[in-house]
């Protein structure tokens, strides 16, 4: 029996000593994928700034169009026009 006993013990400590390393793995994997994820959570708020700084941009170089080029573009136009009929 003690024979028995002691390699059951052995067994034991073995299984013991393979999910111990088991768990190791689990928690190396837990913190990688938590760092990850902190990682991927970082990046999207980048990439959120960044859609609104390029929309700004946008929506301001859309303001100046309005402001500026079109009523330049309507006046370039009156004033060839206006060419036109005097040089006819």
């Amino acid at each position: 029996e003690l024979v028995i006993a002691s390699t059951q013990m052995e067994q034991d400590r073995i299984e013991l000593g393979n999910l111990s390393q088991e768990l190791d793995t689990l928690n190396a994997a837990s913190e990688t994928m938590n760092s990850l994820e902190r990682q991927r959570a970082e990046l999207q708020q980048i990439i959120d700034l960044e859609q609104a700084n390029i929309k700004n941009a946008a929506d301001n170089i859309n303001v100046a169009i309005e402001r500026e080029l079109r009523p330049n573009s309507e006046r370039l136009t009156s004033l060839e026009t206006e060419r036109q009929k005097l040089g006819a």
